[in-house]
């Protein structure tokens, strides 16, 4: 009568009841986000050391989540495994698995047995992606928090099915392309990291005090920049889990290599991590992907971009973004060229975008610098800019140094 946990990589795990088996999120393929993201500690029988599961949940549609490569190979090696998604309210997952040919089911709450499980997406802003799943059996419980922001309506929903969960993964960083892509290296670009560690601790103090689990495994969050990003990683904001362990009692930190679990019986871990990853073996890993080229330059390597009208594709895709566009204020995006900018109002009272020789009179602006050939597979839909963001492959530079979710998602729709 328990509920067992196996920690696979990041934020993929396994929770096993006399029931069921639900494998969580399964990231295997080395490269996503268009090249730049890697495991470490990397094994090359992860897909072995996963093994077979009865359902397959996929928490949102993010690369390092829903992992589209291994997910065809999975299913043909297990073709009974059930893969299970959230019913969100503009269900893009749903969209790309259908597009993808991944047989899927949307659901909300259904029981295997005597095990009773749920899915709760996130409502916190029209366009968010990521949700949770919560397993009970025999009175214990487990909640997967994955990547989700704190947000009191989703909150409470969980609660209502899970008031306090036996073990509750929780996240304790993010992704993303802050601040690493936005400073130059130096003093600013280390205090932004700092401040990015304390707020990812911050959310995980803000969901331990509202489920009060018995235990919890902080997880998801786990990867480093490859390719001509490798020099980046010590900038990201990303602590290592094993510092959560030095103030918080009731963290349970598993071991890697797929197959150290704990159970809600008795809490007692199989294998724990106790000690940082090896820092040499860290500098190795990320020597050996040193070179790996982008996914854009294996597609676009020859190119000529002298030859492409970017201004003609980008007031092409201007129409598709300023259709989807949010805020109601002047913000700009200047994206560089090589000899001229050209900038876009992600005001969507307005209509205003052109090619620039300066863009210093434009107060509210993110100056965009990027790799051309990336850029033409970007606004051709070879590639999407949302990947582009999370994998860090450009780089950004605030004349305000101020974030506004409002314009956050005008990039994602600037495509022909």
């Amino acid at each position: 009568m328990s509920v067992k946990v196996r920690y696979i990589y990041s934020a993929c795990v396994m929770i096993s009841t006399p029931d069921v088996r639900v494998l969580c999120d399964p990231w295997v393929t080395q490269g996503i986000h268009d090249g730049s993201w890697f495991h470490f500690p990397f094994f090359d029988d992860l897909f072995e050391r996963i093994g077979e599961t009865d359902l397959l949940y996929v928490s949102h549609i993010h690369q390092d989540h829903y992992d589209i490569k291994f997910l065809h190979q999975y299913l043909k090696f297990y073709p009974d495994t059930k893969v299970i998604i959230g019913d969100y309210q503009d269900n893009f997952l749903a969209r790309k698995m259908k597009i993808d040919g991944i047989p899927h089911q949307v659901v909300t709450s259904f029981s295997v047995g005597d095990t009773e499980i749920a899915i709760f997406p996130n409502h916190a802003h029209q366009r968010d992606i990521d949700s949770t799943i919560a397993v009970k059996h025999g009175g214990h419980s487990v909640l997967n928090l994955n990547d989700n922001l704190f947000n009191p309506e989703h909150v409470q929903r969980m609660k209502a099915f899970c008031p306090e969960p036996t073990i509750a993964l929780m996240p304790y960083t993010g992704a993303g392309s802050y601040p690493h892509t936005f400073y130059d290296l130096g003093p600013k670009l280390e205090d932004r990291a700092a401040w990015k560690t304390g707020i990812g601790l911050d959310r995980y103090r803000e969901h331990k005090q509202a489920f009060k689990p018995q235990a919890t495994i902080p997880f998801a969050g786990q990867f480093v920049l490859g390719g001509s990003l490798h020099y980046l990683n010590p900038y990201r904001g990303n602590p290592d889990p094993i510092s959560l362990t030095e103030w918080d009692k009731d963290v349970i930190l598993l071991d890697d290599g797929a197959d150290a679990t704990v159970d809600t019986t008795d809490l007692q871990p199989s294998r724990l991590r106790t000690k940082a990853h090896d820092p040499i073996e860290l500098r190795r890993r990320l020597l050996s992907l040193a070179h790996r080229p982008m996914d854009f330059e294996l597609t676009f390597g020859h190119l000529d971009v002298s030859n492409v009208p970017f201004n003609r594709l980008l007031a092409k895709a201007q129409q598709t973004a300023h259709a989807k566009a949010e805020a109601d204020f002047d913000y700009w995006y200047c994206i560089w060229l090589g000899d001229h900018w050209y900038a876009l109002n992600a005001n969507k009272t307005v209509n205003q975008h052109g090619p620039r020789q300066s863009v210093d009179d434009l107060e509210h602006r993110s100056e965009i610098f990027i790799d051309l050939r990336y850029l033409y597979g970007l606004l051709t839909l070879t590639y999407h800019w949302n990947n582009a963001e999370g994998g860090s492959q450009y780089f950004t530079r605030r004349a305000i140094d101020e974030y506004h979710r409002e314009v956050n998602d005008y990039l994602n729709f600037l495509h022909i």
